[in-house]
């Protein structure tokens, strides 16, 4: 537990309250994993909480829902103890009740592994049998699954998300719950869903995918979830070969806009899936028009791609991986920007004008990238003059 976390803990008790770190934090910590952060519960209120650290600078980020951020060495999320009322729209509780005891406010959390309190000393709070089910290694449901994705329909990418990222199986009951609410996720912001996604991606996926294909085809019908798809899509190493993948044989760039993933994921994503496969050969000329196109990063996302779908072989891959490291540590023009005239050098000293000063410039990269001269003022003029102007 960091020193901050513990500091924030030992405010409250000392101030009378209850308090203890909650959720992903506790569960990761028990996992021997790094906590991304770290949350608290509480039986102080709002105001209360905001009282104990009147020296720190607090954000009422969610009151009335409990929640105040506090920042200490991090931003700290500190929430009452709580009872969530009724859900309107599959997502959050219309209102809530605060209550003194921890034990109500785990009731309401999502999964047994994620309802453990932590409190300073290292004692573990357990009422719903998540230590054993950590172990075990099972995804669980607190209470009726059924319910528990009604109130929150985010909760159903969750199951699945956690299986693949922790590598837990979902308890048959939930599961049955999973498959049976899964169209409760269109009721769900895009946003939420893609960040679930994202990281389903990047944990042990290609069973979970297999599993869940008619959960993932509920916000993502263009899915292509075959073993041998769901397998490729865990071997790619960047986030947009695997959404590339993951939309092969439909529009890449439509699909993610809809999921409102970022331009450059996009772009990238596209790059691999549209490139044409007659450009992606291990020789100087191929990278060194690939690398023209698409930049370092989208030019090893194509080559990623096209290795994944048998385009290159693993040896092509390896050489055509290579190559590009070489062009770009030797800084070889791949672009009109890196060509040694310009538009007025040709118009200073052959006389060309409009239309013809662009082609043949495109016809002097197109030289110097398959070799045939030297990026140099002088040999590119002369080729231009004796080869492409007469």
């Amino acid at each position: 537990m960091p020193a901050y976390v513990r500091e924030a803990l030992g405010r409250l008790e000392q101030s009378g309250y209850e308090a203890y770190a909650v959720g992903g934090c506790v569960r990761d910590s028990l996992l021997g994993r790094e906590p991304s952060d770290w949350d608290i519960c509480t039986s102080a209120l709002p105001e209360q909480t905001q009282a104990v650290f009147h020296a720190h600078r607090v954000v009422p980020t969610g009151v009335r829902h409990g929640t105040v951020t506090v920042i200490l060495d991090e931003p700290l999320e500190i929430t009452t103890y709580r009872i969530d009322g009724a859900y309107s729209d599959c997502r959050r509780p219309a209102q809530v009740t605060f209550t003194d005891r921890l034990v109500e406010d785990l009731r309401r959390r999502d999964f047994t592994v994620n309802a453990m309190a932590l409190s300073r000393e290292g004692r573990v709070f357990d009422a719903f049998g998540g230590l054993d089910d950590l172990n075990q290694k099972i995804i669980r449901c607190v209470g009726d699954a059924e319910t528990r994705f009604e109130e929150d329909a985010l909760r159903i990418m969750r199951a699945v998300r956690f299986a693949a990222t922790l590598g837990f199986t979902v308890e048959e009951a939930t599961e049955r719950a999973v498959h049976k609410r899964r169209d409760n996720l269109k009721k769900i912001a895009v946003e939420r869903v893609q960040a679930e996604l994202t990281r389903l991606l990047g944990g042990h996926c290609a069973p979970v995918l297999v599993r869940f294909a008619d959960v993932l085809a509920a916000v993502l019908p263009e899915a292509v979830l075959t073993e041998a798809a769901a397998e490729r899509i865990e071997r790619a190493s960047s986030l947009a070969v695997k959404l590339a993948l993951l939309t092969r044989g439909s529009d890449p760039e439509a699909v993610l806009r809809r999921l409102r993933y970022p331009n450059a994921v996009i772009a990238q994503a596209v790059c691999a899936a549209r490139y044409p496969a007659a450009g992606i050969r291990p020789d100087l000329p191929a990278m060194r028009r690939l690398l023209g196109a698409c930049g370092e990063a989208d030019a090893l996302a194509v080559l990623e791609y096209a290795a994944l779908t048998d385009v290159l072989s693993a040896e092509g891959y390896a050489r055509a991986a290579a190559l590009l490291e070489q062009i770009g540590a030797r800084g070889d023009c791949v672009t009109l920007a890196q060509l040694a005239v310009d538009g007025r050098a040709l118009g200073a000293q052959l006389g060309l004008t409009g239309r013809a000063v662009g082609e043949v410039l495109d016809r002097l990269l197109q030289a110097v990238i398959d070799g045939k001269i030297p990026n140099e003022p002088g040999a590119l003029l002369q080729y231009a003059q004796s080869t492409i102007i007469y």
